[in-house]
């Protein structure tokens, strides 16, 4: 195969200028949030420039075939990142400074970790296209005169390269529960103090009293009404918390 030199990089303005079996090629470890079918979906039935996220997917091809990308997107608020910098943006505008638009690597309203720079398993040199990627952007953020470029949720190996790269890390919490082969329930509780057993078996008990049955639903099995349902209660969840719903029905 010829050198990763060889690379022509562009930019995209969606996901669907780039043919589905060409995205295929890009190994995402399986991740469905880097799927270009949920890409697709996001940028088809949801207003992202509405909400501040406007797609400039950054890709490589090797002669014909999509071989590197950067899922990518210029920002004009800190809205449905789930890492929260208004202070650095406070900052900016005390100091008489634009921070937006700013550049972000991530999945809208989706704060799941992933591949953040992707690779096709026939890439021959990693480093030189990742080089040849953030190029084009640090170009793309002088250009704009963007205050920064964020990589948002990354895996560990995507962390890594950008580090390899001149990137700093910035460190913040997500929780995370592992089920540490607990023997049963019970033994979940047990690891737990009396306050929290007692308020989970109250918690559970009032659902045995109002005679709740639980079914699990897969794949074909849910149905459009069932996601109206569910549509409606993802709606109200927004609602009661004073926000507004990102995704559509559709």
């Amino acid at each position: 195969m010829p050198a990763s030199t060889d690379l022509t990089v562009r930019q995209l303005d969606r996901i669907s200028s780039v043919a589905e079996s060409q995205w295929q090629r890009l190994e995402t470890r399986g991740n469905p949030f880097l799927s270009w079918k949920f890409l697709n979906n996001l940028e088809s039935h949801v207003d992202l420039e509405h909400h501040g996220w406007t797609a400039c997917h950054t890709v490589a091809f090797q002669g014909p075939d999509l071989v590197a990308a950067i899922p990518l997107y210029s920002k004009t608020n800190s809205h449905g990142e789930f890492v929260f910098d208004w202070m650095i943006a406070d900052a900016y505008y005390h100091a008489g400074l634009a921070y937006y638009p700013k550049f972000v690597s991530a999945i809208p309203f989706t704060p799941v970790i992933g591949k953040r720079i992707l690779y096709s398993k026939d890439l021959s040199d990693q480093n030189a296209a990742t080089q040849q990627l953030l190029q084009t952007l640090y170009d793309r953020c002088n250009q704009e005169q963007s205050s920064c470029l964020n990589f948002l949720f990354c895996d560990e190996y995507s962390v890594q390269k950008l580090i390899e790269h001149g990137f700093v890390p910035r460190h913040t919490w997500q929780y995370h529960w592992h089920n540490q082969d607990y023997r049963d329930f019970d033994q979940f509780l047990g690891q737990l103090t009396s306050r929290r057993r007692k308020q989970i078996h109250r918690e559970r008990k009032s659902i045995q009293e109002q005679d709740l049955a639980i079914h699990v639903l897969e794949g074909d099995e849910i149905s459009p009404e069932y996601w109206s349902v569910f549509y409606e209660f993802y709606c109200s969840t927004f609602e009661r918390k004073w926000g507004e719903p990102r995704f559509t029905l559709d």
